[in-house]
């Protein structure tokens, strides 16, 4: 039996096709190497697609679903082939199911829904791989939060860590600190946006149609550009005169 692993970070609609290509290949070249077996039958493969994308997978997961309705009594000449879909978004959404092995954890993690999901988690996984045995994915899981975090918490730093408890105690304490922070940033993004809406709606009482280059202009414009804009609207004699 032969395991084919295929990881998708977007919707492929005709991902089924491409898993009948490559696991045609795998034979071919199992073929090719002289690997079969004593029989001389092509192996078994179990085909999964591991999708971790933020909307949920919709395209088929088999290949008939792929093809035309043949003509009556065509049909077993039809290519068919299907693959495991495992959608970690779908699986995470859901709150009804146990968090109890290590794939859960880690699917839970890729789409946490806020930080204290994120820090329980981590308790779980310190628990979970506190023995010897566990120290290959203790230093695993603690490398894929090296890479994780910073995509989590933009704009963040992180001193070094060096274990999972260390890890976990490190994000427990500066949760606050970065909630607050986002909070803060958040509050600062709204006002803007605000600012932003309130100038363009005096630009278009003035001048009527603002036209999308100059549209654009203010939709990246900063804090102190707005405010001279702001001053300007009633001064300016052109949308051109104001944007000058």
């Amino acid at each position: 039996m032969y395991l084919l692993l295929e990881f998708q970070s977007s919707v492929d609609r005709f991902m089924a096709l491409r898993i009948m290509v490559y696991t045609g290949l795998l034979h071919q070249d199992l073929i090719r190497r002289d690997e079969l077996g004593v029989d001389r039958k092509l192996p078994s493969v179990l085909p999964v697609v591991l999708y971790n994308g933020e909307r949920r997978w919709r395209a088929p997961t088999d290949v008939q679903a792929l093809i035309q309705a043949p003509p009556q009594g065509l049909e077993r000449f039809q290519p068919d082939q299907a693959f495991l879909l495992i959608d970690e978004g779908a699986y995470s959404a859901d709150d009804r199911q146990p968090i109890n092995n290590l794939v859960a954890a880690l699917f839970r993690l890729e789409h946490h829904r806020s930080s204290d999901e994120v820090a329980g988690l981590l308790q779980l996984l310190v628990k979970w791989l506190s023995g010897p045995e566990q120290a290959g994915l203790r230093r695993a899981y603690l490398e894929w939060l090296r890479r994780r975090l910073p995509k989590w918490f933009p704009g963040e730093t992180f001193p070094e860590m060096h274990d999972l408890q260390e890890a976990y105690e490190m994000i427990t304490n500066r949760f606050e600190e970065w909630k607050e922070r986002q909070r803060l940033a958040g509050v600062a993004q709204g006002r803007l946006d605000g600012e932003r809406t309130l100038v363009l709606r005096q630009v278009q009482h003035r001048f009527g149609t603002v036209p999308p280059t100059l549209r654009l202009r203010l939709q990246n414009a900063s804090q102190a550009e707005l405010e001279h804009l702001a001053d300007r609207v009633l001064d300016a004699t052109s949308v051109d005169d104001l944007f000058q």
